[in-house]
């Protein structure tokens, strides 16, 4: 079989038998499972609010919408390394979007953010308040010494790779794709301690709704963007077992890393709370391309993310940012998905260092 399958999540009989009959009662929509699991994913996010909503790009564009309706037009500075979606919605909703370059380790680099800060080119827009939004790429759980650096700027923190982040934030959203440590058929969820901007998210994932007896009326902007009860459900039925796939991905993170023994690059590091998302590569000399169709060709499907966004043709940036552009085709992702056999593991492993 392939490697890079679609990981699944190890569920209980009885967390199976939670969804049958959530699913025989047809309650699917918004309902109380939603409350459960937003209570519940407080002991991770540590954030007073969270609110689920069907997607981590819903959890951006509600908050962009937010931002620019009390702060007007923004700055924000983020990585080129990251989703699209993110920095799309940021745009959609009035912002300015300003890539910064990455560490070695493919994080926000600070310094890259005050260098432009001071660029003539990059003016800041006039009242414009900054907002930083690093990327907690590969999934770990925060970047080293960044909030030592904040002063005045708002913090929103894209932790989509990662469950139990410790970075601190104003503002941080999830992502529960398919294929992240925690899975739904597509979720997230924005965490906060801003009571207005819970008020405000929480009306908009639902439309903009507030009921008037056997009614409505539209009393906010808004669309439907709320988390469903069938997968809060799915979500509940994780928030335990989901640590032990993230510690079979360390294990096997690890092993990689042990094994290797051709001096092809170096890993990016992890740290204790990761979720361990990405094993990330990063090759000495250009040929991730190539590495990665001779890894498929032996039933290892290694992937690339992301595309660099402010080469991309819908951003096309003229701010160069050297680190990142030096990493072109030297990243890859190995496989280390809990799925994965002790065979599976050591066939990369032989394909690497043959």
């Amino acid at each position: 079989s392939r490697l890079m399958k679609s990981f699944e999540p190890t569920i209980t009989k009885q967390d199976i038998q939670k969804v049958t009959e959530l699913l025989e009662s047809g309650n699917i929509g918004f309902g109380s499972n939603v409350k459960v699991f937003e209570d519940k994913f407080s002991k991770h996010s540590e954030k007073k609010y969270n609110i689920g909503l069907n997607s981590a790009s819903a959890a951006a564009y509600c908050l962009f919408a937010y931002l620019y309706d009390k702060h007007g037009s923004c700055d924000i500075y983020t990585p080129s390394l990251g989703f699209t979606s993110v920095s799309w919605a940021a745009e959609k909703n009035g912002h300015r979007v300003i890539f910064v370059d990455v560490d070695d380790n493919l994080l926000f680099d600070f310094d890259s953010y005050k260098l432009l800060r001071q660029d003539p080119y990059i003016k800041k827009g006039e009242g414009n308040k900054t907002i930083l939004m690093p990327v907690l790429y590969g999934g770990v759980s925060n970047v080293p010494n960044f909030n030592e650096q904040v002063t005045d700027e708002i913090v929103i923190v894209d932790s989509a790779h990662c469950i139990q982040p410790t970075i601190k934030s104003d503002y941080i959203f999830f992502s529960f794709h398919p294929i992240k440590p925690l899975t739904m058929s597509c979720g997230g969820l924005l965490g906060t301690d801003d009571e207005e901007a819970n008020e405000y998210i929480c009306s908009y994932r639902n439309f903009g709704r507030e009921n008037v007896g056997d009614t409505y009326d539209i009393v906010n902007p808004g669309f439907n963007f709320y988390m469903n009860n069938l997968n809060a459900t799915l979500g509940l039925s994780q928030l335990d077992t989901c640590f032990e796939n993230i510690k079979k991905r360390k294990y096997n993170l690890e092993y990689l890393q042990k094994s290797i023994t051709l001096d092809v690059g170096y890993f990016t590091e992890h740290d204790e709370k990761s979720s361990y998302y990405l094993g990330t590569l990063i090759l000495n000399e250009r040929g991730s391309e190539d590495l990665r169709h001779k890894l498929k060709k032996n039933g290892c499907d290694a992937s690339f993310h992301y595309p660099y966004l402010h080469l991309s043709q819908y951003y096309n940036s003229n701010v160069p940012l050297g680190n990142l552009e030096d990493l072109d085709d030297r990243i890859i992702n190995l496989p280390i998905h809990q799925n994965l056999s002790a065979i599976d593991v050591s066939r990369i492993v032989g394909v690497i260092n043959e």
